[in-house]
């Protein structure tokens, strides 16, 4: 995170939630596309998160602890729920995944109040 953002994050809760909700819904959404656009499947991620306030030398440093499906559930032929796995998140498509974040992120924050339209 910007070191700007590093203490509202750890002091509010309402800010931290709303910024670790857009994250795992940015990366669950990208499989979604993923496998919509490049499999024709319409399925349903999953991800869970935890969030922490400090890293391991005590200094604040607020950071989510990510666990992501590496594909989607989709339906199958018999009403039963079946996984359709994902190519790897390699370093373009971290990249991809990470400015559609950054875009989300500015657009969450000027909602809130906390950037100006000069992105400050």
């Amino acid at each position: 995170m910007p070191h700007a953002l590093r203490a509202a994050l750890a002091y509010d809760r309402a800010l931290m939630t709303s910024v670790a909700g857009l994250f795992a819904k940015t990366v669950v959404d990208w499989y979604r596309r993923w496998a919509r656009d490049l499999q024709g499947e319409r399925g349903e991620g999953g991800a869970v998160l935890a969030i922490q306030r400090v890293g391991s030398d005590l200094r604040l440093n607020p950071h989510f602890h990510t666990g992501v499906l590496d594909g989607v559930f989709v339906d199958g032929k018999a009403g039963e729920a079946r996984f359709v796995p994902s190519v790897a998140l390699d370093e373009g498509r971290l990249g991809d995944v990470l400015q559609t974040f950054v875009v989300k992120l500015k657009r969450l924050l000027m909602k809130m109040g906390r950037l100006d339209d000069e992105g400050r």
